[in-house]
């Protein structure tokens, strides 16, 4: 009488494992910690277990969704919004650096990335004169607002301004920093 093999998923929950009831019945394990496909010695990656796989998969799933959701809310202008006025565009000079003082998301270097196409040396900067409230910084005397200093090309500023939704939710204004800097900024409108 020949042998009949038998997967582990036939078996799982029914008999256990090296169970001796059925000696007519050999159960074929696969290696534990590898991803395979069925009835197949193949692994998909080798020496790679299903575990770590799911999270490289994982951390590759969110980088593209982070990155893809960046380049939506900086690049296609969501919502409609318009780009900002031709004339507060045309102001700047083409070949100069603007210095941006940054306080909120713009803090980080990988948002500035997504935002600007662009890697900047960012310094930690004091902005005297205001407050921070929530996502907006106020005239007040004798408070300061702790953030970082840039430099970005005008293309880089125009897609700083699109990502502040300029005109729409924001204004870009020059400050003056506690070190005698001047600088643009953001502020609500």
């Amino acid at each position: 009488m020949g042998e009949r093999v038998v997967r582990n998923d036939e078996v799982r929950g029914s008999i256990p494992l090296g169970s001796t009831r059925f000696p007519h019945c050999k159960v074929r394990t696969r290696r534990p910690g590898r991803w395979a496909f069925p009835n197949s010695s193949f692994a998909v990656v080798p020496g790679l277990d299903a575990s770590r796989l799911r999270a490289w998969l994982g951390a590759l799933v969110l980088v593209i969704v982070v990155v893809a959701g960046g380049l939506y809310f900086t690049q296609i202008q969501p919502g409609g919004l318009r780009p900002p006025a031709p004339a507060l565009l045309a102001s700047l000079e083409e070949e100069a650096e603007h210095p941006v003082f940054a306080y909120g998301t713009l803090t980080s270097g990988f948002v500035r990335f997504v935002v600007t196409f662009g890697l900047q040396d960012a310094e930690p900067a004091t902005l005297a004169g205001y407050r921070r409230e929530g996502r907006n910084i106020l005239p007040a005397e004798g408070a300061m607002v702790d953030g970082v200093l840039f430099e970005v090309s005008p293309r880089e500023l125009r897609r700083l301004d699109l990502y502040e939704r300029l005109g729409e939710r924001y204004e870009r204004i020059e400050v003056e920093l506690a070190d005698g800097t001047t600088a643009w900024a953001y502020r609500r409108l």
